[in-house]
């Protein structure tokens, strides 16, 4: 859809990937959004400073990107993406009132595209529990393991075909 874009995260973005974490963790941890608790508020900030340093730093340099995605030119989402042998996809989320709208589709299926381009498969690790995790299947995701908790995934382009665009 016209109406999504992925946009390199800048600096400017910073207030908003801190409203993101503090909405979708909120959301996990049931906190309502019209009566913020200001010590949870507080904890929530410190864990979003800690969980990015901790992405940028471990897969910080060549290959690790923040993306924002907006709709109609208002950010609604993130995704960290670290590249190396696979595409693989360190986290992705959209605030919960553009949640179950599509963008977590439309974001999944753009990375597949630049994976494919690539022909590099496509991983990320996601909560067995997690309701997300059909919506990976239903791309095409394969399970290919465990990680304690979580189950690792893959998605894998078809190759190539000489001469065929």
């Amino acid at each position: 859809m016209d109406r999504w874009l992925w946009q390199a995260a800048t600096p400017q973005d910073a207030p908003f990937m801190a409203q993101l974490y503090a909405a979708t963790q909120g959301q996990a941890w049931g906190l309502s959004p019209d009566a913020p608790d200001p010590v949870l508020q507080g904890l929530l900030a410190q864990q979003h400073r800690w969980r990015d340093g901790a992405y940028a730093e471990a897969t910080g340099g060549p290959g690790c990107r923040l993306i924002v995605a907006a709709d109609s030119g208002t950010p609604v989402g993130r995704a960290w993406v670290h590249e190396r042998e696979t595409l693989h996809l360190l986290d992705l989320a959209v605030l919960p009132a553009h949640q179950r709208q599509g963008i977590g589709q439309w974001a999944l299926s753009a990375l597949q595209a630049e994976a494919a381009h690539a022909q590099r498969p496509l991983t990320l690790m996601v909560d067995a529990s997690n309701p997300a995790r059909r919506l990976y299947q239903r791309l095409g995701f394969d399970d290919i393991g465990d990680n304690g908790p979580d189950r690792q995934m893959r998605w894998t382009p078809a190759p190539l075909t000489p001469g065929v665009p």
